[in-house]
């Protein structure tokens, strides 16, 4: 299935959900659960606080579309609530977060996705590399790539033209591949 007829069934069930289709619910949850989940891991790199967040996320989605308060619902609306989940975690507490990038490889292996690589130095210098970024383009580029998002979708998740998320994406990409010394030696 490609990504837009995966997009075009999200957007059918998330239509049927809004109609008052609850059953809907799992298989909307089934799709968005692995990128929410990733997206949170690549901000938080702490498994149980992604997980924590990322069903957290779907309670108070659902709760609020039971209670009539959503009018309108997309998958931007998801990563949306996610990313301000992370806020207000960082916002509520100052807590030690485990660095491990292993995490994400092995969640990967864990929902059958692969991320094209189980090098964790790879993924150690990818990481470092996306951490010096200006913190526009970092977040594109997670979104684009750890989320599986489209670029209309994340201009409505981080209140920017389209245009405007591309040039973030090549800008950071570029950066990247300017500096791929630090990553060429696990290729």
């Amino acid at each position: 299935m490609t990504r837009e007829e995966e997009n075009s069934d999200l957007r059918r069930d998330l239509d049927r959900l809004m109609n008052g289709e609850i059953g809907t619910y799992t298989q909307i949850y089934e799709r968005l659960y692995s990128p929410l989940f990733r997206y949170a891991l690549s901000k938080l790199r702490s498994r149980e606080l992604a997980t924590d967040l990322t069903q957290d996320v779907f309670m108070r989605v659902f709760e609020k579309i039971k209670a009539g308060q959503v009018k309108e619902i997309s998958k931007s609306y998801f990563f949306r609530s996610i990313q301000n989940s992370i806020i207000d975690h960082w916002r509520s507490k100052d807590r030690l977060v485990i660095r491990d990038e292993e995490l994400i490889a092995k969640e990967a292996d864990r929902t059958g996705e692969s991320m094209k690589t189980e090098n964790t130095g790879l993924l150690r210098a990818i990481k470092e590399e996306l951490g010096k970024l200006k913190d526009a383009e970092r977040e594109a580029i997670e979104l684009r790539y750890f989320g599986e998002l489209e670029i209309e979708e994340i201009a409505d998740i981080m209140g920017k033209s389209e245009v405007a998320i591309r040039q973030l994406c090549s800008r950071g990409i570029k950066k990247i591949r300017e500096n791929k010394s630090s990553i060429e030696k696990y290729l």
